[in-house]
């Protein structure tokens, strides 16, 4: 039989301009032992420069696909029967295939426009020539060269193996201009495609900078969604359009990324927390990860503020009798706000001193709705407004406003409870405790607690009330005889203050008899009451 060899390879040269799908391996002794058909490497100038199963094939011939990677020159192609899992025999010593290559070389040929007015630059280029290409890493970039050095880059907005359209650049000035196209290979590896191309400018474009501002002053009271600024070197170099800074009474004060924009105009968002006054704008072009070059000196912008000023200028009702307090006071004027830390502060103020605290429960710019606080007395109360602008910052707004009390509440107490008197296990379910200064400001109704000889025994919260009336849930584990009630108001997170105190009795109905019309009641803790009917002896 004959020995096993390779004798030929059809075709015997192959041109990388037309490469054919397969290329068809003679010889003698191909097998498949059950580990599938003969591999076949290929080795070129020395180097293994890739490997392919045979798709089809018997004993005297393969059908190979043909691999990408080759260049022009001789290819050995060396054939190895699989015979396990990792073992593999060659067949012969290999065969030679010629490889040709009639493509164009990798270069650039062309570029449109040639020629460039500075004054009036095009939006992109186009790069003709041969070997652009997408590895998986985006489309080329660009570089620009101007007198020796590196003046700009820029990565292809579209591209085919023979053409680029490339964004221009901004920072050219005249004279002729190198660009040098570079495959991105990888993610830090990059292949340039020819020798590059000269582009010639003319004309001179605008310095950098920035020229107006649209509109030019504005009122606060209507502001503008955004301002136009004009001007020439505005640019986007794949890091975003450019940053805008807002600078007023020398301070920074806000910073926008503009919204749209060209080489010589940007829409620039217009920011809040502006003061009527003059405000300075500076361009910086986002030119890689953490440069900004800025681009001229800035522009100013004129703020007016026709709104009114903030104020506190009414409260509703302006005179109040304390025996029969509003639930709430209502308190108009302009500039309250919440900057989410919650609607604004009210504190009143007394004969100089602070008499409380109440935040509104509903507010808008000029409305406010305030609980109406505890513990005033009769005369004039000065109401002062404040926003809560941080943790624990607070703006006044405005200089306040006086409020009239009439009348004389009576004074902070417990009146009663009722009932007074329970029997032990069979009481209602809630007390009426009445009195006067009962309040809940803003950390939930009083507090009451239960006492006997002294001993704390258990503690309620009203579950609803008002200045003069609290509805307290009886507690589980109360006991016979005389308690004391202390109700307390809880004005701050650990802060109670109390109102009074008043007695309520528990007894218990041991036995009832009854002995020649007596009903004898023995009742713990207290003598024993008797009662007699008319007919009954002493």
């Amino acid at each position: 039989l004959p020995q096993p060899a390779v004798t030929g390879v059809t075709p015997n040269a192959v041109d990388l301009a037309s490469p054919p799908l397969n290329v068809r391996v003679s010889g003698f002794g191909f097998v498949d032992s059950g580990y599938g058909l003969p591999l076949v490497n290929f080795h070129q100038n020395g180097a293994f420069v890739a490997q392919r199963r045979a798709s089809s094939g018997s004993a005297i011939s393969l059908t190979v696909p043909s691999p990408v990677g080759l260049s022009a020159g001789p290819v050995t192609l060396r054939v190895y029967n699989q015979t396990g899992a990792t073992s593999y025999l060659e067949v012969g010593a290999g065969v030679t295939l010629t490889v040709i290559d009639t493509r164009p070389q990798p270069a650039v040929t062309d570029v449109t426009p040639d020629q460039v007015d500075l004054g009036s630059p095009p939006a992109s280029m186009t790069l003709s020539g041969f070997g652009f290409a997408d590895s998986g890493f985006g489309l080329p970039l660009v570089n620009f060269h101007q007198n020796g050095a590196f003046v700009g880059q820029r990565r292809a907005s579209a591209g085919s193996i023979s053409s680029l359209t490339v964004p221009f650049p901004v920072g050219l000035s005249t004279g002729t201009v190198t660009m040098r196209v570079y495959n991105q290979t990888g993610a830090g590896s990059y292949a340039e495609v020819g020798t590059g191309i000269t582009l010639t400018t003319i004309g001179i474009s605008p310095p950098p900078g920035v020229a107006g501002v649209t509109p030019i002053q504005l009122d606060l009271a209507s502001p503008p969604a955004a301002v136009t600024l004009s001007g020439f070197g505005f640019a986007d170099s794949d890091f975003g359009l450019p940053l805008v800074n807002f600078h007023q009474n020398g301070a920074f004060v806000a910073q926008r990324r503009a919204s749209a924009g060209s080489i010589d105009s940007l829409s620039v968002p217009l920011p809040s927390g502006l003061s009527a006054g003059t405000v300075t704008l500076r361009v910086y072009n986002h030119t890689g990860t953490s440069s900004y070059p800025e681009v001229g000196s800035g522009i100013t912008l004129t703020v007016i503020d026709t709104r009114p000023q903030p104020a506190v200028t009414d409260v509703t009702p302006d005179q109040v009798v304390l025996a029969s307090p509003p639930v709430s006071l209502t308190l108009s004027g302009f500039g309250f706000a919440n900057s989410g830390f919650g609607l604004p502060l009210v504190n009143f103020h007394q004969n100089g001193a602070f008499v409380g605290q109440r935040r509104a429960s509903a507010g808008s710019i000029s409305n406010l709705t305030v609980p109406f606080p505890a513990g005033l007395s009769a005369g004039t109360v000065m109401v002062r407004v404040y926003n809560q602008t941080g943790t624990a910052s607070y703006a006044e707004v405005g200089t306040g406003i006086t409020l009239a009390t009439i009348g004389i509440s009576p004074p902070p107490g417990v009146a009663g409870v009722t009932p007074d008197r329970l029997p032990l296990g069979a009481g209602p379910e809630d007390l009426t405790v009445s009195g006067f200064g009962f309040s809940d400001s803003g950390f939930g109704q009083p507090l009451v607690n239960f006492y006997r000889n002294g001993v704390f025994l258990a503690q309620s919260r009203a579950s609803t009330g008002n200045i003069s009336s609290l509805t307290v849930p009886l507690p589980a584990n109360v006991s016979l005889g005389t308690l004391t009630l202390r109700v307390y108001n809880q004005t701050e997170i650990a802060n109670y203050d109390e109102v009074g105190e008043t007695t309520l009795s528990f007894y218990h109905e041991v036995q009832s008899a009854e002995f020649h019309n007596q009903i004898i009641i023995f009742t713990e803790l207290q003598a024993p009451r008797v009662d007699f009917d008319q007919a009954t002896q002493p």
